[in-house]
């Protein structure tokens, strides 16, 4: 034994059931004064109560001990380890190791080698790169995925050639000595994406997020982003090509969606606040204002409508009306869109473009007014040259006829006063005959026949003119306030010369009359069911009506049509389009 009571031998034996005699044998050999401890293990049921400590203790000259917690060691001395305990045994005591201590020790071994396991099958991984690293830019040590990432090798790893600060560009170190900084205050990093350098030299995006390990050591998990990067290049750089579209169309584009049967904009252009005065998003999902709030109320009807009968034929549509300005004013709009629909055929949504046509209107304003001072000027001319050859064929061969009655009732009063008294009946009825045309002729110079509508002054006309031996038949489908004003004479013009080419020329004895008003046009006919005639040898320089209905029709942008075929009578049409604007 050592002067510091250390032991240089010490007896262990293994103690069982099935050697306990020879166990005893053994130790009555022992002499009393053996140099070394002898420590007795016995691997029994735990459960089980023992009595070695009696048996050797009768059967040897040592003392016989049982052991408890750090118990001292003594030559010459039997130390007996109860059957419910694991023992480390030192050179200078005894120590308990319970099988509880053992179980848990064991279970503690087995959960690390399943986080082991699991840590294993992380860093496997394909899509999800670690490394571990120091604050120093080395990376000690990654998994496959994180070197494919970068374009290294393992062996390259290996050889301290994959490190992040040097994968790391320039432009992007602050942000990771940021990082650092807040890996070393917190313990880990808040994620954060950069891009890195691969080994080829091309770049690509990650996420980074780290956690500390040691004190300048750490674990940091990689996500390569770089598709994702892309797309949201992609997505930034179609949004500025669509942005841009938008600016350079002169209309404000837009997208409605139907919300409880009427269209509510899901978006619309920022040309929508030139054109109206309020801003975009004021009319985004109704959020300040409904569009619809501004069109003037006399055009909503209308426009409603239009969009929902093109809806329901699948149909593109087209609207011109007023809208109310953010200044006061009023401003007059085009709009056109159309409709986008599922398999099924439910409407999704309506995509379209409303146009600023004010200044086109005022333009258009003024032409129709230059316009209509020109027709006028024509029309009066017209029917001053018409009012002319009724003085000359009618009136002025009336007091013709008087002037000849008169002189010879002269001749005739001495001679024949029968026949001068015949003459001078003639006169007196020719003469009230020229005061009645003379009559009608200042009433049609003071009137307007088309004062009271088309419909009224046709009626009146057909009335007028038609004898009494042929019949005539007048309809008139549409909304005349459609028409403006001016074009309403016209086509009144166009088609009361047509009437009373029927009257005096083809011995018909029937006239029909047709009228139709459409929101893009008024279209205007008379049929007869008289001689007729080949239209092949119609030249409109021979028939001065004829010509003046074509000037009128060609004056308001529209066209006239004769057809006529010998015995079966003639048909004359007119058609005028009612412009962009459907007002009068």
């Amino acid at each position: 034994m050592a002067e510091d009571k250390t032991y240089s031998h010490l007896v262990v034996i293994d103690a069982s059931a099935g050697s306990i005699e020879a166990l005893s044998e053994l130790v009555s050999t022992l002499p009393q004064d053996f140099p070394a401890p002898i420590v007795i293990v016995q691997h029994l049921d735990p459960e089980r109560v023992g009595n070695l400590e009696q048996i050797l203790s009768r059967r040897s000259m040592l003392p016989v001990r049982t052991v408890s917690d750090h118990t001292p060691l003594e030559a010459g001395v039997m130390f007996v380890v109860p059957p419910s305990h694991q023992v480390n045994i030192t050179d200078h005591e005894i120590a308990f190791q319970t099988y509880r201590d053992v179980t848990a020790h064991r279970e503690a071994e087995e959960e690390l080698r399943e986080s082991e396991e699991r840590l294993r099958q992380a860093l496997e991984i394909e899509t999800v790169g670690v490394i571990f690293f120091k604050v120093d830019g080395s990376i000690t040590d990654a998994n496959e995925a994180f070197l494919q990432m970068c374009g290294y090798s393992r062996e390259d790893l290996a050889e301290n050639l994959v490190r992040w600060d040097k994968m790391t560009p320039p432009e992007w170190m602050p942000d990771s000595l940021k990082a650092i900084e807040e890996f070393r205050t917190t313990g880990r990093t808040t994620p954060y994406e950069k891009e890195y350098i691969r080994k080829d030299g091309s770049r690509w995006w990650a996420l980074f997020a780290a956690k500390r390990l040691g004190e300048e050591e750490g674990v940091e998990f990689v996500i390569d982003i770089t598709e994702s990067k892309r797309a949201e290049e992609a997505l930034r750089e179609s949004e500025l090509r669509f942005r841009t579209l938008m600016s350079n169309i002169p209309g404000a584009v837009f997208r409605s969606v139907v919300r409880e049967g009427q269209p509510v904009m899901q978006f619309v252009s920022d040309r929508i606040e030139e054109i109206t005065g309020y801003p975009a998003s004021d009319f985004v999902a109704d959020r300040v204002r409904w569009y619809r709030s501004i069109i003037h109320p006399e055009d909503l009807p209308k426009n409603g409508a239009t969009v929902w009968r093109a809806m329901e034929r699948r149909e593109p549509y087209f609207l011109e009306y007023r809208i109310l300005h953010a200044d006061g004013g009023v401003r007059w709009v085009n709009e056109r869109g159309s409709g986008v629909f599922s398999a099924s055929g439910k409407l999704l949504w309506i995509d379209g473009a409303i146009f600023d046509i004010t200044e086109h209107q005022k333009a258009e304003e003024e032409r129709e007014r230059l316009l209509a001072r020109e027709l006028t000027a024509r029309a009066q001319a017209e029917e001053r040259r018409r009012l002319s050859r009724e003085l000359h064929d009618r009136v002025a061969h009336d007091m013709a006829l008087v002037h000849q009655s008169l002189e010879l009732h002269e001749a005739f009063k001495e001679r024949d006063p029968e026949r001068a008294k015949s003459k001078i009946e003639l006169a007196r009825k020719t003469t009230k005959e020229a005061l009645e045309s003379i009559r009608n002729l200042s009433m049609k110079l003071r009137r307007s026949e088309v004062s009271r509508g088309l419909e009224a002054a046709l009626s009146d006309l057909l009335r007028d003119v038609v004898p009494p031996t042929a019949s005539f038949d007048l309809s008139a489908e549409g909304d005349e306030t459609l028409v403006p004003t001016e074009a309403r004479a016209q086509v009144f013009l166009i088609l009361r010369e047509a009437i009373r080419n029927a009257v005096a020329h083809s011995g018909c004895s029937c006239i029909t009359v047709r009228l139709g008003i459409l929101p893009e046009e008024i279209v205007g006919s008379v049929e007869d069911d008289g001689l007729g005639f080949h239209t092949q040898a119609l030249q409109p320089a021979d028939h001065n009506g004829l010509k003046s209905m074509q000037e009128r029709a060609s004056l308001l942008g529209g066209t006239l049509d004769v057809s006529s075929t010998p015995g079966r009578g003639t048909t004359v049409t007119v058609t005028v389009p009612l412009g962009e604007r459907n007002g009068g």
